[in-house]
Formats: structure tokens, sequence, C-alpha cells
């Protein structure tokens, strides 16, 4: 209360100090500094000492606001862990249920695979959506762990350091990843050493993005946004197929990494991936929904439910009965 009162004294001070300023001491002839600066500062104190009275009763306010809050929900959660069943059951409406204990089933994604590649061959996957085919390239590629025995040149794979698959191992995903920097950057993402623009240069014409680049502002100088955000679909897929040619892996992983090209960039990739096959014995594993894609395999697995159901050369699965020629009819997705 003694504050309240305080407070209200004071803010009457200011305009009464003011008044008085005006009118008494401004309206005589010989009024100087000297006479002015005092009323100054006592409006001022007045002031500043209205405002610290202000905070102090919120303070007062709001801490007893919040006190008396804690204790009337203290007192009513103790009132209902007192209150008796029927209580709950005349005043609660609705349907309330219950959860059931259930016991987690875990399902295995891939199942009963057997599988040797020989070095330099190239190996389509092909199969409906959700049969396995992404998490096979992934446990080669160490991105998933998996039971069994798994192998990469003889050696298991739990023992392959990280470092070392990044040497040896390229993985092309369908959702490209480009980081904010300009295109020769994102070309030369992940090499550990100084790489002449010659060199990107004629990676991005391999991947059939180099006329793209040029009409680019700045060319290969361009800055990307943050996953490529502008350019188009095919063009951060081409950019990220560019990167493989720089690196020439031992093991290419293409998980529907021409997805979003035409049928003409399509083509010339694949022409250029299979001379890179061919001059550095690269190994390739290809998933694709585009069946044509894996045309110049050596042989496709066709999977399902977690296993390979099917495998042989294109020619040879789109004659016999299966999932492989009933996708290639458009009869099964």
């Amino acid at each position: 209360m003694a504050i309240l009162v305080a407070s209200a004294v004071l803010s009457q001070l200011t305009p009464l100090a003011i008044g008085y300023l005006t009118d008494h001491v401004l309206a005589e002839r010989d009024a100087t500094f000297q006479k002015v600066i005092p009323i100054l500062l006592v409006i001022l104190l007045v002031n500043v000492v209205n405002e610290v009275i202000k905070v102090i009763r919120r303070l007062i306010v709001e801490d007893t606001a919040t006190q008396a809050e804690k204790s009337a929900r203290q007192k009513a959660t103790s009132s209902l862990l007192l209150a008796p069943m029927s209580y709950f059951r005349s005043h609660l409406t609705g349907n309330i249920l219950l959860p059931k204990k259930q016991k987690l089933r875990f399902q295995l994604v891939l199942q009963h695979i057997s599988l040797a590649i020989r070095g330099g061959a190239f190996i389509g996957i092909a199969g409906p959506s959700g049969c396995g085919k992404s998490s096979l390239i992934k446990v080669i590629d160490k991105l998933e762990q998996a039971q069994g025995d798994v192998r990469l040149g003889g050696a298991p794979i739990a023992a392959i350091t990280r470092e070392t698959l990044a040497k040896n191992v390229a993985i092309v995903p369908q959702t490209p990843f480009l980081v904010a920097d300009t295109v020769y950057h994102n070309i030369c993402y992940g090499m550990k050493e100084d790489v002449p623009l010659a060199a990107v240069q004629e990676a991005a014409a391999k991947a059939n993005i180099a006329a793209d680049i040029e009409k680019l502002p700045g060319g290969y100088d361009f800055l990307l946004a943050e996953g490529g955000a502008n350019l188009s679909g095919g063009q951060r897929q081409r950019i990220a197929l560019a990167r493989i040619f720089l690196q020439k892996p031992r093991i290419l992983l293409l998980d529907e990494a021409t997805s979003a090209l035409d049928n003409t960039s399509e083509k010339h990739i694949q022409a250029e991936i299979e001379k890179m096959k061919e001059a550095c014995g690269t190994t390739v594993i290809s998933i694709a929904h585009r069946l044509t894609t894996l045309q110049n395999c050596d042989e496709i697995l066709v999977m399902e439910k977690g296993r390979i159901v099917q495998r042989g050369t294109f020619q040879k699965l789109q004659e016999e009965p299966g999932i492989f020629r009933n996708m290639a009819k458009g009869l099964a997705q």
C-alpha cells in the first residue's frame, strides 16, 4: 500500500515542477541557467525514483500472483490424486482407450542374400519399390549394418575404414548432395587434392552438364544454393555424376542416379560410365526403375520383399515369366 501511495505522490510532483518552472522561473526577465538546472534535476530524480518504484511494484505483484497460481495448481493436483474413481466415471465423457502392450516386431529388410560380384562387372538391380534395392547398396557402402559375411575385395567390410571406402567406393543417390558453394567446388567435392579447371570441365562434359554450366553467370564460379535449389533436378543429378568421372572409383553405386534426366542425357552418361568401366576396371552396381538403363548390364538382379527372386541378362529376363517381364510391360511397378 505504501508503494502505491509513494508512486501516486511522485507522479503528481512532475507536472507541479514543470508548472513552477514555466510559470515562475522562466517567466522572470532575469531567468538564468543556474536557476533552471536545479528544477530540471528534481524532475529527473522524481521520474527515476517513480520508475524504480513501478518496477518493484510489478515484481512484487507478479511474484505474489505466481506463488498463488502455483499453490492453486498444487491443491488441484492433490485433490485429483485423492479423488475416488467414481468421480472420474461421473465427470469424464467420451471414449478413453488405453493402449495395449504390444510386442515390437522386427522384419528383416534383406533376407537370404547370397551374392558374389566379380571386379569390373556391370550389375543392375531392379524390383518394385520397397523391395530392398537401396538397402542392399547401403550395406555394400557400409551405410547400414547387416548380419552375415559382407566382404569387399576379400576383406570383411567391418575391417575397412571409412577413409578407405571413400577412396574406392562412390555412391550417387537419387537426391544428390550439393553444398552452398561454386559449381567448381561442388564437382570437386570429396577430392583430397586440387583439381585443374580443365579436368573439371572434362568431367562436366562427360556428365553432359558442361553446356548448362557455361550458360550460368560466372560459369564454374556460379554459386549454388544449399542443396542446389537454384538448379533443376536434372542439373543437380548431372553435377553429382560429374564427380565420379573425376574420382574414377573402383566401385560405383548408382541409386536411381539418372531418374531426372531425359533419354538423350541418360544415354550419353551411360556410355561414358561404360567407357570408364572398361578403362579403369570399375565395378558398377546400378539401381533403376527405368529398365532400359540396364540393357547393357552383365547381370540383372531382380528383388522382391528383400530377396533376389530372379537374375540374368536383360534379354533372358524379358523372355521368362516373372516380375521383370511384368515391369517391362508396365504390369507391375
